[in-house]
């Protein structure tokens, strides 16, 4: 199986807070030191903080304002740190490497039959300020190449929009705006390396559409309805996850263009009591070959929520 990145999952990683009110809101950050396994977190966030929330990138969680947490193989890992106020709330992600090979944390869109994934994600999240309830898009995106092995190879600079992509030790490509959310069509370029030409592709797809999640929180035992204030459209397939307090649960469907999904006790019964995320990707893609290599483009939309999930 491929190894693959996910910006949105779990962590993903979309998993974008942005207050409206920049002076108030806590200035998130930390720092991290590595032993083997386990990872200590230093919380270095500035502001008055009510509430913090960490994603590790494994579908674990926690809202300890230091936590120390053990990773059970090696690989890349997204970690996101959330701090909220009553002003507001922003995250902070940080990529951390865990020696001793394994596949990475959590998956992309899956592009059947693809020797590349690049996507480009526009992260949507909803805040209640004063009963008026605030919507805010940024942008980010990713791109992998694969060799024969189905490891990641370096094809030289990467950019979307002209706004060149960082590339991690484990060569995958990243990028997060600073503000602004993606347009149809956006324009991909790559160097091209090895057994990779160069790419400039103008990618014509639509953005999918999706509303704010409205179900609250999670019932261990019961099965739970998933409800958004509007059918997601233009999407080829939905990714739902629902992390708890140690763990998570994951789902890809086609979408129904429906508002509602339901998710099964028995599914959520391992991922723990606690602070928790939900977030749900939509995604359309497309394939187009250049030279011997098959490169799939995706669009991707992404919102998420904060929970409690209790017994």
């Amino acid at each position: 199986m491929r190894k693959l990145l996910s910006l949105s999952l779990v962590a993903l990683a979309g998993f974008f807070m942005v207050s409206c009110d920049e002076d108030a809101a806590p200035q998130t950050d930390f720092e991290y030191q590595i032993d083997g396994k386990t990872v200590t977190f230093t919380n270095t966030t500035q502001g008055e903080v009510t509430e913090y929330l960490w994603q590790f990138g494994d579908g674990a969680t926690s809202s300890d304002q230091d936590p120390v947490h053990e990773y059970s193989e090696g690989g890349d890992y997204l970690v996101t740190l959330l701090a909220r106020n009553e002003k507001g709330a922003k995250e902070e992600s940080k990529t951390i490497t865990i020696e001793g090979g394994g596949d990475n944390a959590v998956t992309l869109p899956t592009i059947p039959g693809a020797d590349a994934a690049l996507v480009a994600v526009n992260n949507k999240t909803f805040s209640d300020q004063a009963g008026i309830s605030i919507e805010v898009e940024i942008g980010s995106a990713v791109a992998v190449f694969f060799d024969a092995s189905n490891n990641y190879v370096d094809v030289g600079n990467v950019s979307i929009n002209d706004n060149g992509l960082d590339k991690s030790n484990a060569n995958y490509y990243s990028y997060y705006s600073t503000g602004e959310s993606f347009s149809n069509p956006v324009t991909w370029k790559v160097d091209g390396a090895g057994e990779f030409e160069a790419i400039n592709q103008e990618v014509n797809l639509p953005f999918p559409t999706m509303g704010q999640i409205t179900s609250g929180d999670v019932k261990l035992g019961a099965d739970y309805e998933l409800t958004f204030k509007s059918a997601i459209s233009d999407a080829d397939s939905v990714v739902i996850v629902i992390g708890g307090g140690n763990g998570s649960y994951q789902t890809v469907v086609a979408n129904n263009n429906t508002n509602t999904y339901t998710i099964s006790s028995a599914d959520l019964q391992n991922i723990g009591t606690g602070s928790g995320l939900i977030s749900v990707s939509a995604y359309n893609y497309v394939i187009e070959t250049f030279g011997d290599k098959k490169i799939g483009f995706a669009h991707q939309g992404n919102v998420s929520k904060t929970i409690q999930v209790a017994q």
